[in-house]
């Protein structure tokens, strides 16, 4: 007999147990569990404990980070005005340079992560 859309098959109804916790298998009551969390949770001091100073950061790996992070805005600012522009001034020259302005400051972001070595 073939099944009918939404329907199950025989085989199907005999794959599937009536009670998935018949083995004496309870499920775990999530309300059961108190977690106790491994730090203080007003002050936060042991989670601030474990994190790195700015100094133990090498002075290339912050200039090649802080460069990226204004080129990156850089961009995102100058392609988003170039859009706004175009479409609601009709100013496509002023879009069209700041849309390059965009281009080449998230193209040379991307050149100074690819060419960053650790």
């Amino acid at each position: 007999m073939t099944a009918v859309f939404g329907e199950e098959t025989e085989e199907e109804r005999e794959a599937v147990p009536d009670d998935p916790f018949s083995d004496d298998e309870e499920p775990a009551d999530p309300g059961d569990v108190e977690a106790e969390p491994e730090f203080d949770v007003r002050t936060g001091a042991d989670l601030v404990d474990g994190l790195p100073s700015g100094g133990d950061v090498p002075a290339d790996v912050k200039r090649v980070f802080w460069s990226s992070v204004v080129l990156i805005k850089i961009a995102l600012l100058s392609l988003s005005l170039a859009a706004l522009l175009a479409y609601f001034q009709g100013e496509f020259a002023i879009a069209a340079g700041l849309a390059l302005v965009g281009l080449l400051a998230g193209t040379r972001t991307v050149l100074k992560i690819r060419s960053f070595d650790e």
